[in-house]
């Protein structure tokens, strides 16, 4: 008890900046934005043991502008073929995939979770208290590219997409990333994520100086 305490008391820090202009979503990380903002990831398997990094690298990175928070991920050294198919919105298990879990109000109990295969194909999940509601979908954009030894990917998520406090002196959120290898049967987080933990955004990174306009209308489409 006294070990796990000390684990969820010192989260992360992961800063997101704001981006000079907005990254073209295309799936290429390209653009020279890209480069003004951190690259954070230290991925540990939880399924379906526990120990261990992936093949290769990921590297995640978090812009934002008035209008959308961005996520760009890059994952390289990939010794194995990825798994990426051309498929319906939310029809991607059997692939490679990048997973953005956001806890907005920082409560440790529901947030959003969005994933995306190496495509850029997207599934979006409310969840709340070990409660997964799939039926919800909400309002984004997301590309991927296929490169020699991996994939990249970018994400543009509009504020208005999300529910989030009041203010915009600098929110923190709560922040997990995982990624999915079908080809191992494995999944990776960061931070490491329990097995069949009813509240996954307790062990939460701290996703901080979010600036989002006055409040979101959660609308959906």
């Amino acid at each position: 008890m006294v070990l796990f305490a000390a684990a969820m008391a010192a989260p992360e820090q992961v800063v997101v900046h704001r981006a000079s202009e907005a990254p073209v979503i295309d799936g290429h990380l390209d653009e020279g934005v890209w480069r003004t903002a951190p690259a954070y990831g230290s991925f540990e398997r939880f399924q379906p043991v526990d120990g261990g990094a992936p093949p290769g690298t990921t590297e995640v990175r978090f812009l934002q502008d008035d209008k959308h928070l961005y996520v760009g991920v890059r994952v390289s050294g990939a010794d194995y073929p990825i798994r990426a198919h051309v498929t319906p919105r939310e029809d991607i298990n059997i692939d490679d995939q990048i997973g953005i879990y956001l806890d907005t109000f920082l409560d440790g109990i529901s947030g959003y979770i969005f994933y995306f295969n190496a495509l850029g194909i997207q599934q979006d999940i409310r969840h709340n208290a070990g409660d997964w509601n799939v039926a919800w979908d909400t309002l984004l954009r997301s590309r991927g590219q296929l490169t020699e030894d991996g994939y990249t990917l970018e994400v543009a998520l509009p504020w208005r997409s999300l529910k989030f406090p009041a203010g915009d002196d600098g929110q923190t959120w709560g922040l997990l990333v995982t990624r999915k290898i079908p080809g191992e049967g494995a999944k990776y987080g960061w931070p490491k994520q329990e097995r069949n933990a009813p509240r996954i955004f307790q062990t939460a990174n701290h996703l901080t100086q979010v600036r989002p306009p006055p409040r979101g209308s959660g609308w959906e489409i």
